[in-house]
């Protein structure tokens, strides 16, 4: 799958709902405010998460997201 800001603010919504967490107790969590998580799980491309993506795409590679086991998820 070709890692786009909507294909991964959906990994993210997607991992946080099988968590059973609210956008602000993940937001809270992660250290970030709810209104950016809102904005990267409904996919805006923020300047940087953008260019980067465009960069790789550009280079020839693609950014496949993988979740890692539980035993590898950090606490």
């Amino acid at each position: 799958m070709r890692a786009t800001p909507s294909v991964i603010g959906l990994a993210i919504r997607l991992a946080r709902e099988e968590e059973n967490l609210t956008q602000q107790a993940f937001a809270d969590r992660a250290k970030v405010s709810r209104k950016w998580l809102s904005e990267v799980e409904n996919g805006k491309s923020t300047v940087e998460l953008g260019k980067v993506i465009l960069v790789l795409s550009e280079l020839g590679y693609d950014l496949d997201l993988k979740r890692r086991t539980q035993t590898q998820v950090p606490k």
